[in-house]
């Protein structure tokens, strides 16, 4: 049996270069859930909020108008979420993307954000936005449009 390692991408390549706007009420919605789940700041029972939002594209990038909880179930502080239930939002909406807390303050992406961000984005059929925020509201935003296609391109090849 083989060990993998498992490298992280270089996340400056992947970087979403527009801005991500929330309207006021999503914002207060945000600011609310991020106190009550994060108001033990580095301590454990601090726990992730997960939504899948819905939005519109803008000039200057996008305003999220809706988010979907799809939380599920909960190991430790980690969050499981259900890729069914991201199948089942992606049959009756346009998923824009996904929007988590890391609760514990730190932006960087685990191994199961990237994970499930791929798993999300091939469910939806088509790359989505990724927001990481950190309890005072710091925020990584990330996408793998730029690579969407050769992934998927290769996946496809090597099934058939």
């Amino acid at each position: 049996m083989s060990s993998r390692v498992f490298v992280k991408p270089d996340m400056e390549k992947y970087l979403f270069k527009g801005e991500v706007r929330y309207t006021q009420a999503i914002d207060q919605h945000l600011k609310m859930m991020r106190s009550i789940f994060c108001k033990q700041k580095g301590k454990v029972p601090a726990e992730e909020i997960y939504y899948l939002f819905i939005g519109e594209r803008t000039d200057t990038g996008i305003l999220v108008t809706e988010l979907i909880d799809i939380s599920g179930q909960r190991q430790e502080s980690q969050v499981i979420i259900s890729l069914v239930d991201v199948e089942r939002v992606a049959t009756e909406k346009w998923i824009m993307g996904t929007y988590h807390v890391h609760p514990v303050g730190s932006l960087e992406p685990s191994r199961a954000d990237f994970l499930s961000s791929v798993a999300e984005s091939a469910i939806a059929g088509h790359p989505l936005i990724h927001i990481i925020e950190d309890p005072d509201g710091g925020k990584l935003t990330w996408d793998f449009s730029q690579c969407f296609t050769s992934l998927f391109y290769r996946m496809m090849k090597d099934a058939g």
